[in-house]
């Protein structure tokens, strides 16, 4: 998957983005880029088109929901190793372990999510894991979106359903130690007060990664 960086803002190209003009032009079949041939496949359509100073832009995204869920599915398989019958399965899990604020067999998720990326893949940068788990989470179905603001500053992860919403913080460091990265992110979401739109059911989530390792921090609060 592509990672596309403006601003410090982390996207890939399963969220829209824009290209220019020139994106167009001059496909080689033989050297095709990956974002060519997802648009040539299908993956990707024109969402809509800009002109700034006579000079054309085009939004691409995903066309519609069943090949947003096709698409994602079969990245699972191929990133993650899952087979076809595991992945409703990796959800459910997942999806109970949140609503139960379940912190130490989330933990075991995650740990065996950061256990499928081969170790020569490995970044060291925050956004590296900022989009990791971005993306895991999407091909699993949860419906997140990532950098939600408030008044005060940018949550990392925010996903709302009926009854609940959890607000995540990640965190990244080699040398830090997992415990003091966790109240971090946890002391960060109570100082910025990124759940402060919200009603109802609030979970707060810390996600830590230092070097290779990775852990979880849960609260809830009531609102």
């Amino acid at each position: 998957i592509e990672i596309i960086q403006r601003r410090n803002h982390t996207t890939t190209m399963i969220e829209p983005f824009t290209v220019s003009g020139r994106f167009f032009n001059g496909y080689k079949p033989s050297d095709i880029e990956e974002t060519p041939l997802l648009f040539q496949t299908g993956y990707l359509t024109i969402k809509h088109k800009e002109v700034n100073e006579g000079i054309p832009s085009y939004i691409l995204g995903v066309p519609n929901s069943e090949v947003n869920e096709a698409f994602l599915t079969c990245l699972l398989k191929s990133y993650g190793k899952y087979p076809d019958e595991q992945i409703d399965n990796l959800r459910l899990t997942m999806e109970r372990q949140l609503r139960n604020c379940d912190e130490a067999g989330f933990n075991n998720s995650l740990e065996a999510m950061i256990a499928t990326v081969p170790y020569e893949l490995h970044h060291n940068n925050e956004a590296y894991y900022h989009t990791i788990m971005l993306i895991w989470l999407r091909l699993l179905g949860f419906k997140i979106q990532g950098e939600t603001p408030n008044n005060r500053g940018r949550s990392d992860i925010v996903w709302e359903q009926p009854g609940l919403t959890v607000v995540a913080e990640l965190k990244y460091h080699a040398e830090t130690k997992i415990e003091a990265l966790l109240k971090n992110a946890i002391d960060q979401i109570h100082d910025l007060r990124y759940y402060n739109k919200y009603i109802g059911k609030v979970l707060l989530l810390g996600v830590a990664f230092s070097g290779k390792d990775v852990g979880c921090k849960m609260e809830v609060i009531n609102r």
